[in-house]
């Protein structure tokens, strides 16, 4: 009876080999798992420059109809300077 209450007492914790399998399993996740948060990084990124575009476009439109000057020649190439990362090309 006694050696089975120690074996019971033995049991409760954990081997060195489940300690190592969870580590690889964390291990595994996080590789997984990094790349998809630059992922989403980048795509957030992408969509506040496709916004901040967006915005020239509506600005040069609302400039062309109260009679700006614009260096640029279309509304598409602002857009494309802004997406492009160049400089503001208007002046009033």
């Amino acid at each position: 009876m006694k050696n089975t209450a120690r074996k019971n007492i033995i049991a409760q914790g954990f081997s060195l080999i489940e300690m190592l399998v969870v580590i690889a399993v964390i291990g595994v996740i996080a590789a997984i798992a990094i790349p998809s948060i630059s992922g989403i990084n980048d795509a957030a990124a992408k969509g506040k420059d496709q916004r901040n575009a967006q915005n020239v476009v509506s600005v040069f439109q609302a400039g062309q109809a109260a009679g700006v000057t614009w260096n640029t020649t279309s509304a598409e190439a602002a857009f494309d300077d802004v997406v492009a990362g160049k400089k503001r090309h208007w002046s009033i």
